[in-house]
């Protein structure tokens, strides 16, 4: 099992390193076929290139894939494991088998759905919000609330002057973030903003997540 000191969830996942375009276009394809009772993923050659010329630039491709990384984080601790323990290009394909220690935390942490929904996002805010969503959304309870307080420790905003400002705040942080979540992944969320009091110039203090 996992020596992990936690129970690994995919929420946990602080992001997947890889150097080039072309590593990131040759990933996200496995990451696409993955299926996690599988030891070995294999893609075909003519779907990442049509080039005639292909074979320099898959090997490179290869070459980046096998230094991949993958973060856990959890709380002020990380975790840094490698993604793949071999990648191969023979007869026409592709094969990366993901290393013994990432297979152990399958199928509770690497599944399809969470990794591929995770890895399309691009900006930190959406990924912040959606790892703290995530484990919501498959709850009974199809709302969660937030207080502001906690959104900029969420967002690490809490020291930025101009986002004390809620109006500045949800324009450049909150909306754009729920904008790329719905966007990207299969997450249906809208927000309603809960103020201190039903006076008309109330401040807020809590933003209210919904699941639809």
């Amino acid at each position: 099992m996992s020596s992990l000191p936690y129970t690994p969830s995919a929420d946990g996942v602080n992001r997947i390193n890889l150097s080039s375009v072309i590593g990131k276009h040759v990933l996200s394809n496995i990451i696409a076929s993955f299926n996690p009772f599988q030891d070995e993923f294999r893609l075909e050659v003519n779907q990442i290139t049509k080039r005639k010329n292909s074979h320099e630039y898959i090997m490179n491709a290869c070459s980046e894939m096998s230094k991949a990384t993958i973060e856990f984080e959890h709380g002020s601790s990380f975790y840094i494991y490698p993604l793949f323990s071999s990648v191969v290009c023979e007869n026409g394909f592709i094969t990366a088998e993901f290393t013994q220690k990432l297979k152990e935390l399958t199928p509770q942490y690497l599944t399809k759905f969470n990794l591929l929904e995770y890895y399309k996002l691009k900006t930190s805010y959406a990924k912040k919000l959606y790892k703290i969503l995530k484990p919501h959304s498959n709850l009974s309870e199809k709302e969660v609330i937030f207080t502001l307080q906690t959104l900029h420790q969420i967002f690490e905003t809490s020291d930025k002057k101009s986002y004390k400002n809620f109006a500045e705040f949800r324009r450049r942080v909150l909306l754009p973030a729920v904008k790329e979540i719905k966007k990207n992944t299969l997450l249906s969320l809208s927000v309603k903003v809960i103020k201190e009091s039903r006076i008309k110039n109330a401040p807020v203090v809590a933003v209210k997540f919904i699941f639809s």
